[in-house]
């Protein structure tokens, strides 16, 4: 149902997109939890959540129905920018000494 909504909107690839970001949803989730590759995670995100707010949610349904979208967005884009912190499991192991 997923890669069938996702060509409705007529992305391109939706089938690769679709099982993409799913995923990527599932892993990067368990991985953020965790405190591994929150950055890249983050750059993922950012690229996700683009394309499904300005291409899908934006065009489609208006400005109102993608405002998670956009909040995700701008989680993604702030997990890129920001550094994970010293309790994330990548301060441990890519530490610099």
């Amino acid at each position: 149902r997923v890669t069938e909504n996702m060509a409705k909107y007529s992305l391109p690839a939706s089938a690769a997109f679709a099982y993409l970001a799913a995923i990527g949803e599932l892993l990067g989730g368990i991985a953020l939890v965790v405190g591994l590759f929150a950055r890249w995670l983050g750059l993922f995100y950012t690229i996700e959540f683009a394309i499904a707010f300005f291409w899908v949610k934006l065009r489609k349904l208006g400005f109102n129905d993608g405002r998670l979208d956009l909040l995700l967005l701008a989680a993604g884009i702030l997990f890129f920018l920001a550094s994970p912190g010293r309790a994330a499991v990548d301060h441990l192991w890519l530490e610099k000494d």
